[in-house]
């Protein structure tokens, strides 16, 4: 009963949290002042060039990263209206470029790196990493921006026609799916509030098809954020050592022994081999992170096969983004029995802090994930190591706060949303301890 409870408080709080940051996969690609970068572009051209450009690095599925992007769109457009100014502005998906976005070492979403300015001491190709206060406020990265570009006779006019760079006209609505990680399913109206009794009463209709449906997602979010972290904590030389691959193994450890179904199988096999890949390497405790996405291009999970750790967006099934399916594996794991029962639920959270802090891409999500558990919010550090249905009921309670503030953050009605999330919260809480009782 608690399952079904979670699993239905899980379908509808994830629809709204896709609906508040829903969007097409490039951010600026109806943009009048901001160009959509590829990997060549900032190579063979920002990188080498003298005029000014300020690029903002960021992933198509990062909730901050769609927060953010109004801001850096009227910043670009105080300063170089329709690209008439002396600075250049643009963007990079970087999951579209994992590979490049590892070399010159974004280890967060999103990243705003300045090239060509006053006292520039940024790598040619990497640029240099602005304050991040200044860059995320408007009023102060403009004035900063006007204050720092060079002078004129130090600055060439670049040709954009030239360069290859144009803006990327608006697509066309359709009424088919819309591509990219965080596009919506246009036969599937958003609902913005449900009674909690209502989501209660669907549970004998949903019995059936959501368990499996979610643990589809979650192993999809598995072999997504496995390629997307690797190349995160990547070295330039692209290798994985030190705490960082420490975590990674621990991270492979506890999934394969906690995640439901045949995918705990498949990944005890991917920890094994990858344990193997290590052995093999030169100095014998580092990882390549090339060898490692060639593993995850042979290790499919259960009914996810490895093409979704690459391109994640048609093997959804009840989510529509990479967040939705990783809340759902949190969620799953935390229904799951651990090897250890004396210390499952510890080991829980314990294990999904690692992911967070070393392998979660959102920059401003893991910031205030780490602040709220290292700081006891919700009153966790006083859970006993054993309290599975304790941490299950903290990871709700972390959920729900992250979905208020998302909601606030773009304009949306959070008390509303409360109202309506309490009671099933409260269900839910009732129920896990009940079963454990």
């Amino acid at each position: 009963m608690a399952y079904l409870q979670a699993e239905l408080l899980l379908v509808h709080l994830f629809g709204f949290q896709v609906i508040a940051a829903a969007g097409v996969k490039n951010l600026f690609h109806t943009s009048k002042n901001v160009y959509e970068l590829d990997a060549t572009k900032v190579e063979s051209e920002i990188a080498t060039s003298r005029s000014p450009w300020v690029v903002m690095y960021y992933a198509d599925w990062c909730p901050h990263c769609h927060h953010y992007a109004p801001t850096f769109e009227r910043i670009s457009g105080a300063v170089s209206p329709l690209h008439q100014g002396s600075v250049r502005f643009g963007a990079l998906n970087c999951p579209d470029f994992l590979a490049f976005c590892m070399k010159i070492q974004i280890t967060g979403y999103p990243s705003v790196r300045t090239y060509h300015f006053k006292g520039d001491t940024g790598s040619p190709l990497g640029g240099k990493t602005p304050d991040r206060k200044i860059v995320h406020s408007e009023q102060d990265f403009t004035a900063w921006i006007r204050k720092n570009m060079p002078s004129k006779s130090g600055a060439e006019t670049a040709n954009l026609t030239v360069l290859g760079l144009h803006t990327v006209p608006a697509l066309p609505a359709s009424s088919s799916s819309k591509p990219g990680v965080r596009g919506m399913r246009s036969s599937e109206a958003p609902a913005t509030s449900i009674a909690a009794d209502s989501v209660l009463h669907q549970r004998e209709v949903l019995r059936d098809a959501l368990p499996a449906l979610h643990l589809v997602d979650a192993e999809v979010a598995i072999l997504y954020s496995l390629s997307q972290g690797a190349f995160l904590k990547g070295s330039e030389d692209g290798k994985l050592t030190g705490d960082n691959l420490g975590e990674l193994l621990r991270w492979l450890d506890f999934l394969g022994g906690r995640l439901p179904g045949s995918g705990q199988r498949d990944l005890k096999a991917l920890a094994e081999k990858t344990r193997e890949a290590i052995s093999s390497s030169a100095t014998g405790d580092a990882l390549s992170v090339s060898d490692f996405q060639k593993l995850l291009a042979k290790h499919g999970l259960d009914r996810a096969p490895p093409e979704a750790g690459i391109k994640p967006d048609a093997y959804w099934r009840r989510c529509k983004g990479f967040t939705c399916g990783l809340w759902t594996l949190f969620h799953i794991l935390s229904q799951a029995r651990g090897i250890q029962p004396e210390i499952a639920g510890q080991e829980l959270l314990t294990r999904i802090r690692g992911f967070v802090s070393h392998f979660f891409g959102c920059q401003q999500c893991r910031e205030h994930f780490l602040e709220a558990f290292d700081s006891c919010k919700f009153d966790h550090c006083h859970l006993r190591a054993d309290d599975d249905a304790g941490a299950a009921l903290w990871l709700w309670k972390m959920h729900n706060d992250v979905t208020l503030r998302v909601a606030a953050e773009n304009n949306r009605n959070s008390a509303k949303l409360l109202q309506i999330w309490q009671p099933v919260l409260s269900a839910l809480c009732c129920d896990l301890h009940g079963a454990i009782v």
